[in-house]
């Protein structure tokens, strides 16, 4: 905040050995936080300390926790006077409305044992009045996205945010790059002094260039990189299986369903696709061999992505099928992974890095903020050459990605009349079956970057991401808090290969990516290895994947799009008054019948014992009779007179006609 101490504080050991209030030690306790992770025995004594500190991390090592801790601390331990300002002393910024949900449920974990604080997020489904209110009423902290923010702003004081204290950026890589700038930018116009408050950075990835930009929000920081303290990932498995031909795509799905039925894989397992359409082709495919999976894209209204997230965190759900269409994060760093290229191919032999730097500091998708063989380093001097020469970029990628808001898209809507204008977003139709063609999608979507699932066995890259960072924070959702996972991969080996529900322009280079990931991975100690199949069993089931492909088409995709939204629609909260009022409306939405619903085969979800390899039993999916334990006693009982003990021993009635004597 001020001038930094000379010496930067000593990493803690323990909770116990760090300077925190009681409410404090006793939340942590509650929580089970047993030890401190490596990054929040550096992280936090730092910021206690009130340096400006810049993480990075492995994902799922705590990196929430140990900004958090210490911002929750300050506020309990200095408590807001009379005549201070009434805006509030902390700003959170993430990049996802998910994210921002899972930040403020750990503040409410540890603020258990302290006093009611005052906390918004901006990211929940409230109006902007309800939003504007809560920040008037004077708040401690704020969780949000870059432009939610903006909002409110204009309507509040001009020095609103003058009382700020500490400003986090987490998934700082992300919101720091082309499509999060002019946010921030106008953000920052609101700020105060960048020496008046505490600034704490925090990623997996931070890129270079990132620095340019993060300049201007930190005063003399320390530089905490922990991905060489951590090792490697011991815990992650990372397995690839290349997949070539022209028509690869199909194999994909050969593939996934090989080891999905015959659980080569088992526990929970989250599937990472490109696009909304290839999400509930998937979803449509397994269904054919009763593989139960859902879905979850930016297409969903908040509620219901909450909803999911927490059903298959308790496990009510094994597959979890995710699109990674962020939109902005990927558009932004492969913009950078092509400029880093570019700089590399034009440089001049024998200058630049030297040739005994570490081997994985030379993917300039894995490097930092600066080159250092020491964990911490003092951020002296922030590069601002490139800053000019970026500008043009910086505009054109604007221009193309304009600041996320939630009301700017246009959508085709269920005709229903006078439906409230805060459940509109509710009931949008994908954009294939309109003329318009817009689709309306949370800009602010995202699953892959910071979201904490519990005890996810594997990651499934079924299209395989568009670089290099997307793919450390895809696998990330496994192998966290100290258990074991895995990460598969199925990577297109044929660019030219046709990608069923992806437009050629929007097609990947998936092995130049791999590529490149690979050469990063192995450098940092954890190859991708071959992931090993008897390709003559998985042959014998090609047949059966063939029939199941035929029966998803691309009108049963958009079927399965709109039925999902008209489920949402139907259980929406918002709209059940306007229902109560149309009732006609609601009946349409009932009785609506699907155009070109997905072809059921039920010979699919069975697999013959001739398919199964040897060793694996058969696992017949049956029809379960709805009939209540105990009926077929109480079947019994009713064949006998009277149904009570000694009624069958009863004598039958005689045949008057046998006895009939002449």
């Amino acid at each position: 905040m001020t001038a930094p101490p000379p010496a930067a504080a000593a990493p803690a050991a323990a909770f116990s050995a760090m300077d925190l209030c009681p409410q404090i030690q006793s939340a942590i306790a509650a929580l089970g936080y047993k030890a401190p992770t490596p990054v929040q025995q550096k992280v936090i004594p730092l910021a206690l300390q009130g340096r400006d500190v810049a993480a990075k991390a492995r994902t799922g090592s705590g990196k929430s926790a140990a900004y958090l801790i210490p911002m929750l601390n300050y506020f309990l331990l200095h408590a807001r006077g009379e005549h201070d300002a009434s805006g509030p002393r902390g700003l959170i910024l993430v990049p996802t409305t998910e994210l921002a949900d899972q930040v403020a449920a750990m503040v409410k974990g540890f603020c258990k044992y302290s006093q009611r604080m005052g906390v918004v997020n901006l990211c929940t489904k409230s109006n902007m009045v309800q939003q504007q209110q809560a920040l008037s009423q004077g708040v401690e902290l704020v969780i949000t996205t870059p432009a939610r923010i903006l909002k409110p702003l204009p309507n509040l004081a001009a020095d609103y945010l003058h009382a700020l204290k500490f400003l986090v950026v987490d998934e700082a890589d992300l919101l720091l790059s082309f499509g999060y700038q002019d946010d921030l930018r106008a953000l920052m116009a609101h700020l105060p002094a960048a020496s008046s408050y505490q600034t704490l950075l925090m990623s997996a990835t931070l890129e270079k260039r990132v620095s340019d930009f993060a300049s201007k929000l930190l005063v003399q920081p320390v530089y905490v990189d922990m991905t060489g303290a951590e090792g490697k990932h011991a815990n992650l498995t990372q397995y690839v299986i290349p997949v070539a031909g022209n028509d690869g795509d199909k194999e994909k799905f050969l593939l996934l369903y090989f080891i999905l039925k015959l659980r080569l894989i088992r526990g929970k397992i989250i599937v990472f696709v490109n696009n909304i359409d290839r999400c509930f082709r998937v979803r449509l495919f397994l269904e054919q061999f009763a593989i139960k999976s859902v879905v979850l894209n930016s297409e969903l209204p908040l509620n219901s992505r909450q909803h999911i997230v927490a059903e298959f965190n308790k496990g009510t759900y094994d597959i979890l099928i995710a699109t990674d269409e962020g939109g902005k994060g990927d558009l932004a760093e492969t913009l950078l992974e092509d400029e880093d290229e570019e700089s590399s191919d034009e440089a001049v032999p024998g200058e630049g890095k030297e040739e005994g730097n570490d081997a994985a500091d030379s993917d300039a998708d894995i490097k930092g903020f600066a080159d250092s063989d020491d964990d911490e380093e003092e951020l002296k001097g922030f590069d601002e050459s490139d800053t000019e020469s970026s500008k043009p970029d910086d505009a054109a990628a604007a221009h193309d990605h304009p600041p996320s808001t939630n009301d700017a898209d246009e959508a085709d809507l269920v005709p229903v009349a006078d439906i409230p204008e805060e459940s509109m977003d509710i009931i949008a139709t994908p954009a294939s079956t309109s003329r318009r063609g817009a689709r309306r999608q949370d800009q602010e979507y995202g699953v892959s970057r910071g979201i904490d699932f519990h005890h996810v066995t594997a990651v499934i890259n079924f299209d395989f991401p568009a670089t290099a960072q997307s793919y450390t924070h895809r696998v990330g959702r496994t192998a966290r808090g100290g258990r074991k996972g895995m990460a598969l991969s199925l990577v297109l080996s044929d660019p030219t290969a046709r990608v069923m529900s992806v437009k050629p322009k929007d097609r990947i280079d998936e092995h130049a990516v791999f590529q490149r990931v690979a050469a990063a991975q192995k450098a940092s100690g954890m190859p991708i290895t071959p992931f090993v199949l008897n390709r003559a069993q998985v042959d014998a089931f090609r047949y059966r994947m063939n029939d199941a492909l035929r029966a998803v088409t691309g009108a049963a995709v958009q079927e399965a799009r709109i039925a999902e939204l008209k489920r949402e629609v139907l259980r929406s909260e918002k709209l059940k008054a306007h229902f109560e009022d149309h009732a006609a409306d609601l009946a349409m939405l009932r009785h609506d019948k699907p155009i070109a619903p997905a072809r059921v085969q039920p010979h699919l979800k069975n697999t013959p014992a001739y398919l199964l390899p040897s060793g694996v039993k058969e696992v017949k999916v049956s029809a379960v009779p709805f009939h209540k334990h105990g009926n077929r006693d109480n079947k019994r009982k009713r064949k006998t007179f009277g149904g009570g003990p000694g009624a069958g021993s009863k004598k039958r009635r005689k045949d008057p006609l046998k006895g009939l004597k002449l």
